[in-house]
Order: structure tokens, then C-alpha cells, then sequence
């Protein structure tokens, strides 16, 4: 499964028309506005950007990307029913083309971002965090291992040799979790 999170777009910076309400949603799809929460609700967890008001409520959906999620993550088992025909909102002719340009945009952009790699699969992000987060905490765990060099700087050199000894490590331990990070952006498997 993939994930948009890993290509993230300030969804207050997109296009109006790529924006949509709930209830717009509903009405385009001829399902309920609880349907369309709820696909929402699960698709926010999979990346989809939303923007909120200050009561953490969906105000806006990003169009474009809920449909690409829709049809990745829909459970056919639970599709949203269609409810009855209600009245559309009359459009300008101007203003069907202008959104529905900026909508085939937007997949564009999102099918071109999976294909050069900067979308990338959610499990494989949450994966490398683990790895990397693994390994950090054994160079962590590692400067335990540092107590009777750090009993010598202190014998031979008092605090002051202690805290030169201290820095080192420090410093060594730096380049260890710069080295696990540039191994791990570079997808090697050991570090």
C-alpha cells in the first residue's frame, strides 16, 4: 500500500478547486455525508490532507487525492452505496472545465511523484524509522560500554580530562547516528 504522506503539500496551499467540503463530496458521489466522513476519517490515516478549522474539524479535502485513495484502499465490501438522486448545483461551463483541469493536474502530479519515487510505500518509511530508531539506541546503548575510559580521563586528568573524554565520545556517538541515518537513506541494510 502506498501512502501520500510521504509527499506532503500544504493542503491550505492548493488550489480551491482542488478543495472539497464533505457535503460537496456526498452530493458528487450520491452517498451520505457520514459515508464520506468515514472514508475520510480512515484516508487521513493513510495520508490524505485535509484541512481543519480551529475545532479540529474537516473543512477541506484534497479532491484529487481522496479519489487516488479511494480506489487504492476502497474495501468492496463496504463501497458507499449510492442514495437517492438529489438536485445538482447548477456550474458554469467555465467553471466545470477549470476544476476539472486543476483536478487531472493534481492526479498527474501525483501519479509523477509515485513513478520517480518521491511516493513511497507507507510500510517501508515505518520500517526504515524502526531500523533506524533500532540503531540509534544501540549507539546509545553503547556508551555504557565508555565507563572505564571515561575512570581513566578522570584519574589521569581530573574533571577536566573527564569532560574532554566526554566530549569525544559525545562526538563519536554523533557521527555513529549520522552514520545510521546515511545508511538508511541510502536503503543499505547495515549500518
Amino acid at each position: 500500500m502506498e501512502s501520500l504522506a510521504a509527499l506532503q503539500v500544504n493542503a491550505a496551499a492548493l488550489p480551491a478547486a482542488l478543495m472539497m467540503t464533505v457535503a460537496e463530496i456526498a452530493r458528487r458521489d450520491d452517498v451520505t455525508s457520514a459515508a464520506v466522513s468515514r472514508s475520510v476519517k480512515r484516508l487521513a490515516k493513510k495520508g490524505l490532507q485535509v484541512t481543519r478549522d480551529g475545532n479540529n474539524r474537516v473543512t477541506g479535502i484534497n479532491v484529487a487525492q481522496y479519489d487516488t485513495l479511494k480506489g487504492q484502499h476502497a474495501d468492496p465490501a463496504h463501497a458507499q452505496a449510492p442514495k437517492a438522486k438529489a438536485a445538482k448545483e447548477p456550474t458554469t461551463y467555465e467553471d466545470a472545465r477549470t476544476r476539472q483541469a486543476l483536478y487531472d493536474g493534481e492526479l498527474t502530479r501525483l501519479k509523477l511523484a509515485r513513478e520517480v519515487g518521491d511516493l513511497v510505500p507507507r510500510a517501508d518509511v515505518e520500517h526504515a524509522m524502526a531500523t533506524a530508531g533500532h540503531r540509534i539506541g544501540n549507539v546509545i546503548d553503547n556508551l555504557a560500554g565508555s565507563v572505564d575510559e571515561l575512570a581513566a580521563a578522570y584519574t589521569t586528568g581530573g574533571l577536566q580530562g573527564l569532560r574532554v573524554k566526554l566530549k569525544e565520545l559525545v562526538h563519536k556517538a554523533r557521527c555513529d547516528v549520522a552514520d545510521v541515518l546515511d545508511a538508511g537513506a541510502k536503503g543499505e541494510s547495515d549500518a
